[in-house]
Parts: structure tokens; sequence; C-alpha cells
């Protein structure tokens, strides 16, 4: 994925709770990712999987404690939250042929939509050179 991808995933702390953990690490999960968001919002930028990066290697850099968990924490977010950014509701009548006979074949295969935008994504970029 882009690093400059823009991450969207409103319901993560609903998401969060949900997940199984300890308490104790699901807070320190929490204040990390809530400490990216305004991060990024203070910078007025988008969060993305490079402005994680860059604001995990400013805290690792100041010594902060909690900087290994929060490199989990950044990653579940940026992997739920690409999840919540790509998922669209497809119109095959807008797709390009070659598209549709993807989206078709991975729907019978019932693959899930995370793989959908992965070859999507990898087999655009072989059409825009008229590759395929």
């Amino acid at each position: 994925m882009d690093a400059r991808a823009v991450i969207r995933f409103p319901d993560w702390q609903a998401r969060l709770q949900e997940k199984v953990m300890a308490e104790e690490v699901k807070g320190e999960w929490r204040r990390g990712i809530l400490a990216l968001v305004k991060h990024s919002g203070m910078a007025r930028e988008e969060v993305t999987r490079g402005v994680a990066r860059a604001f995990w290697r400013e805290r690792k850099a100041a010594g902060e404690p909690e900087v290994g968990v929060c490199a989990e924490a950044y990653r579940w977010y940026c992997e739920g939250g690409y999840v919540a950014a790509e998922y669209v509701k497809h119109d095959e009548a807008q797709m390009s042929p070659w598209e549709r006979g993807l989206y078709r074949a991975m729907r019978v295969g019932q693959y899930r939509e995370r793989t959908w935008v992965t070859y999507r994504q990898w087999a655009g970029r072989f059409t825009d050179r008229n590759l395929l």
C-alpha cells in the first residue's frame, strides 16, 4: 500500500474495544492512536502510513516508554483503516472490461474485499501500460 494513501477508520475505537487483549494494552493502544490522530490534525495532514511511521520515529527518538506497543497499534490502525477506506459499493456498469472480469472472478471465489482491492491495484498498473 502507498505510504501516502489516506487512512480512514471512523469506528476504530469500537473495533479496538472488541479486540481480545488485556485492558492495559488496549489503553496504551488507545493513547497511542489518539496521539497520532491529534498530531496529524495539528499538522493539518491526513493520517497515512508515512505520517504514522514518521510520528512513531519521533516518539522513539524522544525515548517514550510505550514506543513498541504504539508501533503495533499504528500498524493495526493502518491495516484496519485500509480495509475501511477501500470498501466501496461496486458498480459493474462503471467498470472497465478487465475490472469487471476480475471482480466477477473474485466474487465467485468468495475472496475478501481487501484481496479484490489489492488485485485491482496490481492489475491496474499493467493496464496503464497497455500490457493486459
